[in-house]
């Protein structure tokens, strides 16, 4: 999700947001709420890289309103070898995170580190309003604890090849909770609780900017497997 196109849409449709919370936010200038923080709404980072970690605190850590948590989230309190692959940090417990199945990426030791994890509730207290999970396949892990029902909910449940793993279970704890698709860009799905009055004007944006969304994603596969044949047949 890119800084500022969350802030936007939300903007977009006057949703009075009071607390964010971003799970996997990768360096600073890549936050996805750094708009939010630039307009001093209390914001938790919550990060495993060692590298991203400091660069947040570089550029964060003087703020009141930012809490920056350097732990992973998983399902349970452990310690978890994870690996770098460019712009991804995933844990190899995953079994499926973008980087493998887009990248073909094979883990490897010398791009491991270990990280102690904690449950997403023993750093939700219940008052997120809008909360971002970017975490390479474990989303579903950070949901199964959550106090919170944000206003606003962002996953990474699809890009390119990749389907998160846990997709069925992530669907069913969306209807649980009632959640449904406000829109979605090549890697992010934003999920908006209960029935926002949108206008038809908001309506039309929406549908247009889903549908684009869809058919971009559809072209790019088609694209991928005629690549994939040319290569077969030369």
């Amino acid at each position: 999700m890119k800084p500022r196109e969350l802030f936007n849409e939300v903007k977009r449709i006057a949703l009075p947001i009071q607390s964010v919370c971003e799970v996997g936010v990768y360096f600073a200038d890549k936050c996805a709420l750094k708009m939010f923080i630039t307009a001093k709404i209390p914001a938790t980072l919550i990060e495993a890289d060692p590298a991203c970690i400091e660069d947040l605190k570089s550029a964060y850590g003087n703020l009141p309103s930012v809490q920056i948590i350097p732990k992973a989230i998983w399902h349970e309190r452990t310690q978890l070898k994870f690996y770098r692959s460019n712009a991804s940090t995933f844990a190899g417990a995953v079994g499926g995170s973008p980087a493998v199945i887009n990248d073909s990426y094979q883990l490897r030791d010398q791009d491991s580190f270990a990280v102690d994890t904690v449950l997403f509730s023993d750093v939700d207290s219940g008052n997120f309003d809008l909360v971002l999970i970017d975490v390479e396949g474990a989303e579903y892990n950070v949901l199964q604890h959550m106090k919170s029902r944000p206003k606003v909910l962002s996953l990474e449940i699809r890009a390119s090849s990749y389907q998160n793993p846990r997709l069925h279970e992530i669907q069913n704890w969306l209807r649980e909770n009632d959640y449904k698709l406000w829109f979605h860009n090549d890697t992010d799905s934003v999920f908006i609780r209960g029935n926002p009055s949108f206008t038809i004007s908001q309506k039309f944006y929406y549908g247009v900017l889903n549908f684009r969304t869809n058919w971009e994603q559809g072209y790019q596969k088609q694209k991928k497997k005629i690549r994939q044949l040319l290569k077969i047949k030369h």
